[in-house]
């Protein structure tokens, strides 16, 4: 981790591979990563103590932390979206994709996921059940995805180019911005109005 004020390096998160993902919780106390040693991991942000350890049969490529910090979300390349519980480790939920997990977000209650696959399909499940609520079926890798603040919109980000804003009950394509390149990152601001 580094000071970005200070522009000092501040310590080390230890993992056997790279690490892929990084993501912190909403009060920056805790940090969780995924790497390509096939876990992810849940960290003190200011001490780097290691607080718990999850694993999949596969590189760990996204990472997200329910608002409150007590869950962890991970997308792998064993094709699975999973959710754990940031303290004991326990897995709570599994939600199984066609492909490899490219992304995960928590909606802002975090009762669900959304979890986007390499082979183009988005998910949302319940975080506890591991039970499909909603699926929306986008052409092209969904490569980021975030979700507004009542749950009922998403924005993916594809390798198509485009940036797609979707009713999730309905699956309807509300808006698109559609670019030359990748886009490889999206955001909802926290009123869910841009």
């Amino acid at each position: 981790m580094f000071n970005a004020v200070a522009h000092a390096e501040l310590t080390h998160l230890h993992h056997d591979g790279p690490v892929v993902a990084v993501a912190f919780s909403r009060d920056g106390a805790r940090v969780a990563t995924g790497s390509n040693d096939g876990s992810a991991r849940v960290f003190d942000a200011v001490t780097a103590t290691q607080l718990a350890c999850f694993h999949h049969h596969g590189p760990v490529v996204a990472v997200a932390l329910s608002a409150d910090g007590t869950r962890v979300a991970t997308g792998s390349g064993d094709r699975c979206a999973r959710v754990f519980d940031a303290v004991t480790g326990v897995a709570l939920a599994c939600y199984h994709h066609d492909d490899i997990v490219m992304a995960v977000a928590f909606s802002r209650d975090g009762r669900r996921v959304t979890s986007a696959s390499r082979g183009g399909s988005a998910r949302e499940f319940d975080a506890t059940t591991g039970v499909e609520l909603a699926r929306l079926d986008p052409d092209a890798t969904v490569v980021a995805v975030a979700v507004c603040l009542d749950a009922t919109l998403v924005a993916t980000a594809s390798n198509d180019g485009s940036a797609r804003v979707l009713d999730f009950a309905t699956g309807t394509q509300l808006a698109c911005l559609q670019q030359q390149r990748w886009v490889e990152a999206v955001a909802v601001s926290p009123d869910g109005a841009r």
